[in-house]
């Protein structure tokens, strides 16, 4: 019996020293400068997945053309680095191994001078502000197949943990809005609620780092604002739309909306189903010499969560005059998920830990 405790104990102990390992994360820090070797600020910096390219997170460069990207699990990554002006700069593969990596100076240079030229550019991924920093989803390749919860974790100073636990620069209790509206909901609800959003509806996202005063006190962590796409067109029309994704698991997200349009009623309704499946392996083995010998814990854990989601939306808004709006806005909001971990160890070796109780 003391022999069972005593391996049910190891096992609680591998357990938790699992969960410690995933949580470790690393950071890529450099500098941005010009050809006169000054740092350039807001310079937009992309991290991307060395293998496709695939992005992983945002971030926008300091008053001194300083960057920092944080909470980078171990991988090959690339960092894009581009501002008007300037031509755009890849760097070499970078490799993350839950430590600090700092990559050589950067050196963006500018273009070609040309007697006539025509400019045009797209809104860059993050933008900073004066008091907030705005990610501009709407036509980037981060809204394909994506939901809201997936693109606000690809954000600067924005951390998603696997408990769908959203903090802002490590603090907690930030406090999320739809077009400058507070939800008034808890926490898990909002995650549940932007895990069943497509991407596809998000406009931008802005990240308030220091909110005023008249913020409540659940802002005072900061304030994400979520910038939901808007139909100008005037007149009937509707939308239908299907998003499929096939990773481990299968992934399927279906939307219906209506919108009713004249100069002063804008009348919408939108109706969306999400089917989602999540899924990872961990394997951990540690060998672990003594006196006697080695001893060795061999882990392997499966995790898996699926769920399924709805959500309902209807409104009203009537414009006073091109710049006063005020409106109706009911919204029905409904999810199931299940989450699914198996745990394996095995201990082998000599001179094992004793536990009594």
């Amino acid at each position: 019996m003391n022999n069972n405790r005593n391996s049910m104990a190891i096992a609680f102990l591998l357990l938790l020293l699992s969960f410690g390992s995933i949580a470790q994360t690393g950071t890529i820090k450099g500098q941005i400068n010009d050809d006169n070797s000054e740092g350039l600020e807001f310079v937009n910096i992309l991290l991307l997945s060395a293998s496709d390219s695939s992005l992983i997170k945002g971030n926008v460069t300091d008053l001194n053309g300083k960057f920092l990207i944080q909470s980078i699990v171990p991988g090959s990554y690339l960092v894009q680095a581009s501002i008007i002006g300037y031509n755009d700069f890849i760097s070499d593969v970078i490799e993350s191994k839950n430590d600090e990596v700092v990559s050589p100076p950067f050196i963006l240079t500018t273009g070609v001078a040309l007697e006539e030229v025509t400019v045009k550019a797209n809104k860059p991924f993050v933008e900073m502000q004066a008091d907030k920093v705005v990610v501009n989803v709407e036509n980037s390749g981060v809204n394909a197949g994506n939901t809201a919860l997936e693109v606000l974790a690809k954000s600067p100073g924005v951390i998603v943990d696997k408990d769908n636990n959203i903090t802002l620069r490590g603090k907690q209790g930030v406090l999320v809005t739809i077009d400058g509206k507070q939800q008034y909901m808890f926490a898990q609800d909002i995650a549940i609620m932007l895990e069943s959003m497509p991407a596809e509806n998000i406009n931008s996202l802005e990240i308030i780092m220091n909110p005023s005063a008249k913020y409540d006190a659940e802002g005072n962590s900061g304030i994400i604002n979520i910038k939901l796409r808007k139909n100008e067109n005037l007149g009937t029309n509707g939308n239908v739309s299907t998003m499929i994704r096939q990773g481990i698991k299968f992934s399927t997200n279906n939307s219906v909306g209506l919108n009713m349009r004249t100069e002063k009623v804008n009348l919408y309704a939108n109706v969306n189903r999400w089917d989602w499946g999540w899924a990872q392996e961990l394997h951990l083995n540690r060998i672990i010499p003594n006196d006697e010998g080695t001893s060795e814990f061999d882990q392997f854990s499966e995790m898996d969560r699926a769920g399924t989601s709805h959500d309902i939306k209807l409104g009203l808004d009537y414009n006073i005059s091109p710049k006063t709006t005020i409106g109706l806005l009911g919204k029905y909001n409904n999810g199931v998920s299940e989450d699914f971990n198996d745990n394996m160890t095995q201990i082998m070796g000599q001179n094992l830990p004793a536990f009594s109780f």
